[in-house]
């Protein structure tokens, strides 16, 4: 296992790239045998390696880059579910930009009424410059993997497919508004 940057070449201890996997157990399999000359894969995963040990951010797909810095979805899952006081598996963020503008788009099944208002200001000091959406969605429609993670791929394409959301007034946040 190695972390990688831009280049494909390793990264530093504490520098966050990607995670690369390798090793016969992990290429066996694909396309009837090794697929990757030089045995490794790119798993889609960002994280670092301090002092040896591995430390798995998010993955590179579902996350925005804010001020040079990476917001991963999964940490805005966290900071929401703990301040709202929502179960896990409640709720599933997506990031990504629309139009050029960076958006957050927040899907909460079956949402207790007080916690829509609330998403906004919750999403603006980690994601300043975004729109906000919130997406209230009946118990058991985030479509999810089989492993129970959030299609969050899926759920950004459906975003980007349809017309942007209106909610009523204090759901939909964008840029600047307070």
């Amino acid at each position: 296992m190695t972390v990688v940057g831009d280049d494909a070449g390793p990264v530093g201890d504490g520098v966050v790239g990607e995670i690369v996997v390798g090793g016969a157990g992990v290429t066996d399999g694909y396309a009837g045998g090794p697929a990757f000359p030089d045995g490794r894969v790119r798993t889609g995963d960002a994280g670092f390696v301090r002092d040896g040990e591995l430390f798995v951010l998010g993955r590179l797909g579902d996350s925005l880059k804010v001020r040079g810095r990476t917001v991963f979805a999964e940490d805005l899952d966290a900071v929401l579910g703990a301040a709202l006081g929502a179960p896990p598996g409640r709720l599933a963020t997506v990031l990504g930009l629309r139009a050029g503008t960076p958006t957050v788009v927040v899907h909460l099944e079956h949402p207790r009424p007080e916690w829509l208002p609330r998403i906004p200001a919750l999403v603006r000091p980690l994601v300043p410059e975004a729109t906000v959406h919130v997406v209230p969605m009946p118990a058991g429609t985030v479509p999810r993997t089989t492993s129970g993670k959030p299609k969050r791929r899926l759920l950004w394409r459906r975003h980007l497919a349809g017309p942007v959301p209106s909610a009523p007034a204090g759901l939909t946040a964008g840029r600047g508004s307070g």
